[in-house]
């Protein structure tokens, strides 16, 4: 394949799954700067390894293979900052979120940051992203049957935090009422 039309090719089969790539690259490193780079370096070796995917439509997939596997091997040049502003988190989903919202999102990330990062990320990919569990697996190198145990598990260990901060909540709202 020409150069030129690989290039155009990738770019078209690339640009509707942007963003995608980039939320997901975010919610890995949680800062925009790390973020960005692993965005380059996951595009640069998705490029290069282009001719090597069969079929376009697993894309997203690919992408998202190649940003979990770059970011576990530099896992220390990509430092996870376990802060994050209401900004960033909303700029995770969407531009047009509610106060309301945003802090619902706030609270969602905190609990998520509480699970284990493998149990994290396919909690994210299934119901943040959409993801089939099939796919999942092919990003965490597991089987299918892993990755619907740690969705489960992760799924009913938010329930339980998420429980008990609106329990939290509730108790303080009484106090104050």
């Amino acid at each position: 394949m020409q150069s030129e039309e690989k290039q155009k090719l990738f770019l078209s089969v690339y640009e509707p799954q942007a963003e995608k790539l980039e939320r997901f690259c975010l919610n890995l490193c949680r800062n925009r700067e790390d973020a960005k780079e692993l965005i380059a370096e996951t595009i640069s070796v998705a490029y290069h390894g282009f001719e090597s995917l069969k079929d376009k439509k697993s894309f997203l997939s690919f992408l998202f293979t190649i940003a979990h596997r770059l970011f576990f091997q530099g896992k220390k040049k990509y430092r996870r900052n376990e802060y994050r502003d209401s900004c960033e988190l909303v700029d995770i989903l969407s531009s047009d979120i509610s106060p309301e919202d945003q802090y619902d999102i706030k609270v969602l990330y905190e609990a998520l940051d509480s699970l284990d990062e493998k149990q994290r990320e396919a909690v994210i990919l299934a119901e943040i992203f959409g993801f089939p569990h099939s796919d999942i697996a092919k990003v965490q190198s597991t089987s299918v049957a892993n990755i619907k145990i740690r969705v489960h598990r992760g799924k009913n260990k938010l329930k339980k935090i998420l429980a008990r901060d609106i329990n939290v909540i509730k108790n303080e709202v009484s106090k104050n009422a």
